[in-house]
């Protein structure tokens, strides 16, 4: 997968403004899964550029990505998710019952 910078109002396979690195899950080495430019990818995090969730779990795996403030949020919103998840399982769990 290739992970670049794109306009808000593209098209999702629309064109890109830059490439800024890829995601080979299908990588057998954990540490070679993810490539990414940090210079680049902190210049557009810089200039108020917002990451997918799927990329902020990934991103949170590379200390160098991001500002502190930008990892805490990342985070939280992981920790979120993980809450509400954990919510709506266990309210399906109890429905079963």
């Amino acid at each position: 997968y290739h992970i670049v910078a794109v306009p808000t109002l593209s098209k999702r396979d629309g064109a890109y403004l830059e490439q800024l690195g890829f995601y080979n899950q299908a990588e057998i080495n954990k540490l070679a899964r993810l490539k990414v430019d940090t210079a680049k990818v902190n210049a557009w995090l810089g200039k108020g550029a917002e990451v997918t969730d799927r990329l902020q779990r990934l991103f949170l795996a590379v200390p160098e990505l991001g500002t502190a403030k930008q990892r805490k949020t990342w985070e939280l919103r992981q920790h979120a998710r993980k809450a509400s998840v954990q919510k709506r399982l266990a309210a399906e769990k109890a429905k079963a019952e």
